[in-house]
């Protein structure tokens, strides 16, 4: 009795350790984390250590401002617009599109909190 309560003890134990980690969309599990690059840094200076296991970008993706990871070429261009607007310490301008019915379309700057990663 005891091996059968040993065994299923093991098999739930291993269920645990074994269940894919959930990550969120453009997303991929690694046991050796590494720093994610965002549309700001396109290539930083990541250590060469492993850091925690965590959700990093898949590849040719990067973190955007609101912590997603997105494809590299969908990163807001942070035109004249941005160059124009004064945003107070802290924050950073956003270049944000705006519909209309006639591309080019015109952007909205928006200053925002950067995420941490």
């Amino acid at each position: 009795m005891n091996a059968f309560f040993c065994l299923l003890f093991l098999a739930c134990l291993a269920s645990a350790l074994c269940t894919p980690k959930k990550c969120k969309e453009n997303e991929v599990f690694q046991e050796c984390g590494a720093c994610d690059a965002t549309c700001e840094n396109q290539e930083p200076n990541c250590p060469p250590v492993c850091l925690s296991p965590k959700c990093n970008c898949k590849p040719n993706h990067v973190r955007d401002n609101f912590d997603r990871c997105i494809l590299a070429d969908d990163c807001p261009l942070n035109d004249d617009i941005c160059a124009r607007t004064d945003c107070s310490t802290g924050l950073i301008c956003v270049a944000d599109p705006v519909k209309c019915k006639k591309p080019p379309c015109p952007k909205k700057a928006r200053c925002v909190v950067p995420k941490a990663l």
